[in-house]
């Protein structure tokens, strides 16, 4: 981790976190529950389970702990172009 984990578990007090993808393991690890994970998920390990993500559907739904999961499988574009693309275009809906 490029910052110890009690620091990033500091800065996402009260914020709203988006995980690109793999980024859900690494929060899993410190113990931080993302708001949304978005992406294809095929860098995800163990934690899909504990997200409640399923391999199915193309639109966006809830998860485990109330997680919004949004597949995102144009492999056309990086996890993050998908990112700013659901942020600009729909995430005040949520």
């Amino acid at each position: 981790f490029f910052l110890a984990g009690s620091i990033m578990r500091e800065i996402a007090k009260e914020k709203t976190i988006i995980a690109l993808d793999g980024a859900a393991n690494t929060l899993a690890t410190l113990g931080i529950k993302p708001n949304i994970i978005l992406g294809d998920f095929d860098s995800l390990n163990d934690v899909s389970a504990l997200w409640g993500i399923q391999n199915t559907g193309d639109k966006p739904y809830r998860g485990s702990f109330n997680v919004l999961i949004v597949p995102a499988k144009n492999q056309q574009l990086t996890d993050l172009q998908k990112a700013l693309n659901f942020i600009q275009n729909t995430a005040h809906h949520y």
